[in-house]
Parts: C-alpha cells; structure tokens; sequence
C-alpha cells in the first residue's frame, strides 16, 4: 500500500501536463508532457517534454468525453489502414516494428 501511494505522488506532477508528443521505440509507449526543453545529447541537440513516461506494459489512451479508446498498447502489432489497403497485404508477411506499419504508428500522428 505504501508503495502505490508513493508512486502515485511521484507520477501526480503529470496530472494537468500538456502532451507534447506520443511515440515509441519498438513496443515502448513514449510519451512526452511540459513544456519543450532542448538537450544536448551526443547525436546532438533535439526538442523533448519537461517530462517522459517509457511505458512497457499493456496501457491504453481513453477519451472521456467521447468515451473511447484513442490509442492501445496492442496497436503496435496491427496493421495500419493504409497497408491493410494494399492488396497485396498478409499478415503472412507484416512487419509490426517498421516505421509507418502499423496502427499505433498511424493514430500517434493525429495525435
């Protein structure tokens, strides 16, 4: 129990945060929240969030007011619209961690 409040206090400073980016790196959900911060990292500089949540477990991005599910951690390993439109598609052959692939791919940049 203590443990679960703990955590909780520690996340409560995302609470209200803007999202400033929603991504991932294979089947790591990587969210980014606050404000854009420029770090200087050895491949160079690049923009990230005040924040960043890697999440590696099954999760889901709920709408309330349209009471659905807008993004899902099973996402990753469903085609996306537009190669599921190819008619040469199977899912023999789908490649879920290709750039551009698959559905969380494809929803991550209406977001």
């Amino acid at each position: 129990m203590c443990e679960e409040k703990t955590a909780l206090c520690e996340i409560s400073c995302l609470i209200g945060q803007r999202i400033n980016y929603i991504g991932r790196a294979s089947n790591m959900l990587d969210i980014h929240f606050g404000e854009n911060v420029v770090v200087t990292t050895r491949l160079g500089t690049k923009t990230v969030g005040t924040y960043t949540l890697h999440v590696q477990c099954p999760w889901r991005i709920i709408n309330l007011s349209k009471k659905g599910i807008h993004l899902g951690s099973l996402d990753f390993y469903s085609p996306s619209d537009k190669v599921k439109a190819d008619q040469n598609f199977s899912y023999k052959s789908f490649t879920w961690d290709l750039r551009g692939q698959n559905l969380f791919d494809e929803k991550a940049q209406k977001w």
